[in-house]
């Protein structure tokens, strides 16, 4: 892995963490790939806590980064009662 991915990957990581409450386990079981698409954008390819496969978008801006969902096949998730589920149909582009 090259020092870029390992950067993207980390960045991945701790944006999706400080969108969480403290304590709550993260949406996705593993990060399958993460690079940088120009200075201002990664993407990720992540699996999700139910196994099923995502891809994240994460932007630059002034205050840090911005996460939106370019693939989310399932649906929409939601954090309930400590555990993450799906809560709708599935939908493509969704930002958060």
């Amino acid at each position: 892995m090259s020092t870029s991915q390992a950067t993207a990957r980390a960045i991945v990581e701790q944006t999706i963490s400080a969108a969480l409450p403290a304590g709550s386990p993260l949406p996705y079981a593993s990060i399958g790939k993460a690079a940088f698409e120009g200075r201002n954008s990664i993407v990720a390819s992540l699996t999700m806590f139910d196994g099923l496969p995502a891809v994240c978008r994460l932007k630059r801006w002034a205050f840090g980064w911005s996460k939106g969902w370019d693939s989310l096949p399932g649906g929409d998730i939601s954090i309930e009662n400590g555990a993450w589920a799906r809560v709708s149909a599935p939908s493509e582009g969704a930002e958060e």
